[in-house]
């Protein structure tokens, strides 16, 4: 799927569409006027894509990616996004199957229950360490400075990689602007 990025984002260019194209073996959705998606509304969780309505990703562009991963085979929820809040990976992330570690103070436990099994809630001073990489065997990436998220993290059976992200921090950036997902 070829996103609509916010305004602030430069437009993809088609170089990548037409190499996916003559490789054969992707489908190439564009997707339509109107519509906004930001990568960092998107939270995989198990069969489950978590996709938020911010003031970066419109109502129709989640939906639509709604509308293609249940295409797919998948799941998708809409979570609507607290407009102080840049967008869904700033306040949450899925650091192994079944869990999700969340900032306090931007959803009701309410919300998330029934997203997941175990739901693992951070100080809302500590939000930033809310965004964490998570790979195999209950391991997972944090950002360094972040006391409580670490304890909380490591309290649920993981073990914790710190890492210094002051500079990303100051751009705006975190854990899941600087990875690249595969399967």
């Amino acid at each position: 799927m070829i996103r609509r990025p916010p305004r602030s984002t430069p437009k993809p260019s088609s170089a990548a569409s037409d190499v996916y194209k003559r490789q054969g073996q992707y489908e190439i959705s564009r997707m339509p006027e109107g519509t906004k998606l930001d990568g960092g509304d998107v939270v995989f969780s198990d069969d489950t894509y978590l996709i938020g309505i911010s003031t970066r990703t419109s109502r129709e562009g989640a939906e639509y990616l709604a509308t293609k991963v249940k295409e797919a085979g998948y799941l998708a929820e809409l979570i609507p996004v607290p407009a102080s809040t840049l967008h869904l990976t700033t306040v949450m992330s899925t650091p192994r199957p079944g869990t999700i570690i969340a900032a306090e103070g931007h959803f009701s436990k309410e919300a998330l229950s029934p997203l997941a099994e175990e739901l693992l809630w951070v100080p809302n001073r500590e939000t930033y360490a809310a965004n964490t990489i998570g790979y195999s065997d209950d391991r997972a990436i944090i950002s360094a400075g972040f006391p409580v998220t670490r304890e909380v993290m490591l309290d649920a059976g993981f073990s914790i990689t710190s890492v210094d992200m002051d500079g990303i921090m100051q751009a705006d950036g975190s854990l899941s602007c600087l990875s690249v997902f595969t399967r």
